[in-house]
């Protein structure tokens, strides 16, 4: 399992947990894919709600892969894209549920590095 150092911990260093509260909104409102920022970024995760507010709070996915197989030949001939599990997907936290609690623990499992003909190393 890997750590992330810039989000506070669970129980143990392996778990992060996302704490939304009436003085701490949501700031994930946005797609993204977690921890790509890392040489080897997570093969996958594992999102655990703890507290859910009665209305809202859902995260939505976005898969990746068929968003690729739609794109225009001549476009796709032009990406070099690496393809699975967490790299292969995107989410957005949508924050529709402020000033309730939310409460969300994530762990992640170490990926390996992305390889590639185009890959910038």
């Amino acid at each position: 399992m890997e750590t992330c150092p810039f989000i506070p911990q669970g129980d143990n260093n392996e778990v992060v947990r996302f704490t939304r509260t009436a003085g701490m909104p949501g700031y994930e409102n946005i797609w993204h894919t977690d921890v790509t920022w890392r040489p080897a970024p997570a093969l996958g995760s594992v999102l655990r709600l703890v507290e859910v507010p009665p209305v809202g709070g859902d995260t939505m996915w976005v898969d990746m892969a068929a968003a690729y197989d739609n794109l225009p030949a001549d476009v796709r001939e032009g990406v070099d894209v690496a393809l699975w599990d967490n790299r292969a997907t995107q989410h957005y936290a949508v924050n529709d549920y402020h000033p309730l609690n939310r409460v969300a623990e994530r762990v992640a499992i170490v990926g390996d590095r992305p390889f590639g003909p185009n890959l910038v190393v």
